[in-house]
């Protein structure tokens, strides 16, 4: 196994790895293994002012504590990880002939990640305003980013199923017509 190969199993084996910790074990705490508590995170379409305001109130304090600790700075190197795994996928499955093409993908990955950042920041901002406190437009902000991130992962991974799909097409089946 090529070098570039060996980095790109590590890296998709930490982000696999922080997303288990944070599904299995922060998630939890931070609702108190309420399943119908959505945290803002893993909101793809967003949420309201009314939603936003619920979940600050269904939070308890050690749940909003253990979410603007240890949540979030899992969720500081999580887009990292998957954006780096996911450039890597991109690099290795696109054909070589395609020359400097072949960087025209990163960007969705590194916009993605960015919006995640930016998500993470303004929930920190709700967080520490409450509920009492919030406004429309912060809310709007935060979740506008969630939406962002969402948008560019999507593209990313869509993406990433073209260019798996192209790379078993060009491995299995393009040899066999020839």
């Amino acid at each position: 196994m090529n070098k570039l190969k060996l980095i790109f199993w590590l890296f998709l084996t930490l982000t696999i790895t922080i997303y288990a910790i944070m599904s299995f074990y922060s998630l939890p705490i931070i609702t108190g293994n309420n399943s119908e508590i959505l945290i803002f995170d893993i909101r793809p379409n967003g949420y309201s002012f009314a939603d936003a305001k619920s979940l600050l109130n269904a939070l308890s304090s050690e749940g909003i504590s253990f979410y603007q600790t240890t949540q979030l700075a899992l969720d500081t190197v999580f887009p990292i990880f998957y954006a780096v795994s996911l450039i890597l996928a991109f690099w290795i499955l696109s054909p070589l002939k395609w020359g400097k093409w072949r960087l025209a993908f990163f960007p969705f990955a590194i916009v993605s990640m960015i919006f995640d950042f930016l998500e993470n920041a303004y929930v920190i901002k709700m967080l520490k305003t409450g509920a009492d406190e919030l406004s429309p437009k912060l809310v709007q902000i935060a979740s506008n980013f969630s939406t962002l991130k969402y948008l560019f992962l999507n593209i990313s991974l869509a993406i990433l199923v073209m260019l798996i799909a192209l790379w078993i097409y060009r491995k299995y089946f393009s040899k066999a017509r020839q």
